[in-house]
């Protein structure tokens, strides 16, 4: 029992740990785009970046806090975790916002827009009043959601090119992969750990296509 908790509690210091660093990027990313936008992009360039890199540093805050109150078995815990869980269908909804807002717009661009963030506002409903259902079923909406990509491929190429659209989907294969471990969360040591290790990798991709392919083309 001792042995368990010990390791808890190291499994619980890595994970706080990584998305520490997580929340360190997203921060300085924050303030890049918001002083690039700010300083030579237009009114929905400034928001559409603000929006996603607020959601990104929400997503790393609201994981170290969940992870913070599990590891010191807080009796609030589960309203974190309920917090760390509508981040992701948040951040998913951000990061499509520049890509949808400056890169595509149009009706097209504008529809998606609408229907990515209608889905983000429905899964956060879902787990805010059905928490305790099935993970799988969240995960699964979370990578079908990020998925959605695939219906604005080809415009996408015609403005961001394929290196844009292979950075986009390198950061989606690495969510995807992560969600793995997620879903094997306790089958084996640190398998949250590695899905925490994806997320960084996946965000981070993602941040650097929606900078060099979609903030600083237009800012410039």
């Amino acid at each position: 029992m001792q042995k368990d908790l010990e390791r808890h509690i190291r499994e619980e210091i890595v994970n706080i740990a990584l998305h520490s660093f997580g929340l360190f990027l997203s921060l300085i990313g924050f303030g890049v785009l918001v002083a690039l936008t700010g300083h030579s992009g237009s009114l929905v360039q400034m928001i559409s970046g603000s929006t996603y890199a607020a959601t990104l540093v929400l997503l790393y805050a609201s994981s170290i806090l969940f992870h913070t109150t599990l590891a010191l078995e807080l009796p609030w815990k589960k309203a974190f975790e309920t917090l760390d869980h509508c981040a992701i269908y948040l951040l998913i909804a951000g990061t499509y916002t520049p890509f949808l807002t400056l890169s595509v717009s149009g009706r097209l661009g504008w529809g998606m827009l609408i229907l990515i963030w209608s889905l983000a506002f429905v899964g956060i409903v879902y787990k805010i009043f059905f928490f305790y259902r099935s993970d799988l079923l969240s995960t699964l909406a979370y990578i079908l959601m990020g998925w959605l990509s695939l219906l604005i491929i080809k415009p996408l190429i015609e403005v961001i090119s394929w290196w844009g659209v292979g950075g986009l989907g390198l950061g989606g294969i690495l969510y995807t992969v992560g969600a793995v471990f997620y879903v094997w969360d306790h089958k084996f040591p640190f398998a949250h750990a590695i899905w925490h290790l994806f997320v960084l990798a996946g965000s981070l991709c993602h941040f650097l296509t929606i900078f060099y392919f979609v903030i600083w083309p237009l800012s410039h």
